[in-house]
Parts: C-alpha cells; sequence; structure tokens
C-alpha cells in the first residue's frame, strides 16, 4: 500500500488520508457487477463466520 507523508513527517496510508465514503454514497456509485461481487463477499464471510461458531459450540 501506498505512504504519504504529512507535515508531521508520520507516514500514513493513502486509504486514511481519504475521506472516507458512507455505505450509501459508496453504493451509489458502484456498478451492479460491483454491487453484486461485494456482496457475494459478505454472504461468504457470513457464511465462514457461521460455520466456525457452529464448529466451536460442537467442541465445547
Amino acid at each position: 500500500m501506498a505512504s504519504l507523508v504529512n507535515p508531521g513527517n508520520t507516514a500514513v496510508r493513502s486509504s486514511d488520508a481519504q475521506p472516507r465514503l458512507s455505505t450509501k454514497n459508496r453504493s451509489a456509485n458502484m456498478t451492479a457487477l460491483e454491487k453484486y461481487r461485494l456482496l457475494r463477499e459478505n454472504r461468504k464471510v457470513v457464511r465462514r463466520q457461521k460455520l466456525e461458531q457452529e464448529k466451536r459450540q460442537i467442541s465445547s
């Protein structure tokens, strides 16, 4: 990740230097394909979390 140097001479990530957009604004600028990919990724994460939780319950 690219680094920038601020006036205090401390390195910051370029993603931190950019203002954050709300989810609503971010999704308004996304194409349908980007929204679909994000939705699929979120579903994968949720599914993975549920499986991990079930494994923990079984092993307890």
